[in-house]
């Protein structure tokens, strides 16, 4: 079962096309995210460690940033906060079923939350501790990463 039925044919047939093109030596790696687990998903992986995590503005005191859930995951895929400051990401779904019906990020303390197709929906917490957390979908295979500073 994947996130998106629609794209099932479509997305197992990138991945053998870039299966076949990688050397053995990065076939089996990956980067894990957060809490470790490995990500398997032909059509979300976890960002790449290399790329630059968006910044958010600061409205009256609180981290704000805006999260849209496309149907290849999450834009941005990664946030940088800063610790001990309050945040508010707002997602706002734009891919009709699929897992990505709802969000979640259990090491931020932020309980599974449903996202109704288009309309923003804030998630808010303050990051306690610096390091790399998760938020993914309901069956976790859509993620993306916050990366929260000292």
């Amino acid at each position: 079962m994947t996130c998106f039925p629609h794209a099932r044919g479509l997305a197992a047939a990138a991945l053998l096309a870039l299966v076949a093109v990688l050397p053995a030596s990065a076939q089996s790696a990956h980067t894990p995210v957060g809490d470790g687990a490995a990500h398997h998903s032909a059509h979300a992986a976890a960002p790449a460690a290399t790329d630059r995590p968006a910044t958010p503005t600061m409205r009256n005191g609180v981290q704000t940033i805006s999260v849209a859930v496309t149907p290849s995951g999450y834009s941005p895929a990664r946030i940088a906060l800063r610790a001990g400051v309050p945040a508010r990401i707002v997602f706002t779904r734009t891919v009709d079923g699929g897992c990505v019906q709802s969000v979640k990020a259990p090491e931020l303390g932020v309980a599974q939350t449903a996202l109704p197709l288009g309309r923003p929906v804030a998630v808010s917490f303050t990051p306690g501790t610096a390091g790399t957390f998760s938020f993914a979908c309901a069956s976790g295979m859509v993620r993306g990463a916050v990366i929260v500073r000292s």
